[in-house]
């Protein structure tokens, strides 16, 4: 994507949280404010990038129950790792847990690799976790049910 696409893409999450907002969709606000921080990162927009990251998590430790929050903690150890702030490593471990307790809650052992190995999101986790660029603490997966 261009410059261009990612400030439309900005529009878009901007857009986006204001209608969760307003709605009450607290989730979606999060996602939402996640997102917009990568907008803002590909923008070259730092700072404001890691304002709208911080936000999000900070919202995220409010609201329990987000779908996407191994993304959602991914997003923001992007925006930390681009900053080069050394707190970066804490939330790729944080997305790595998340991953591994979902896979956790899937009682079938196949369906669990598929969600782990197939899923975008959780490749993107393992790929940073195996990258050796971070110390890691590594969860086994359970093979059996």
């Amino acid at each position: 994507m261009g410059r261009r696409e990612y400030g439309q893409a900005a529009d878009c999450c901007r857009q986006a949280y204001e209608i969760h907002s307003q709605l009450g969709l607290k989730a979606e606000v999060v996602v939402s404010l996640s997102y917009l921080g990568q907008a803002y990162l590909e923008l070259g927009k730092p700072n404001q990038a890691g304002e709208t990251s911080e936000q999000a998590i900070a919202l995220l430790a409010e609201q329990k129950d987000v779908e996407e929050v191994q993304q959602v903690y991914l997003n923001h150890f992007r925006v930390l790792a681009a900053r080069q702030e050394p707190k970066a490593v804490d939330f790729l471990q944080q997305a790595y847990a998340a991953m591994i307790q979902q896979a956790e809650r899937i009682d079938d052992p196949h369906k669990r690799r598929v969600f782990v190995e197939q899923s975008r999101v959780n490749q993107q986790i393992a790929a940073e976790v195996r990258s050796g660029r971070w110390e890691v603490v590594e969860m086994p997966l359970r093979e059996q049910v």
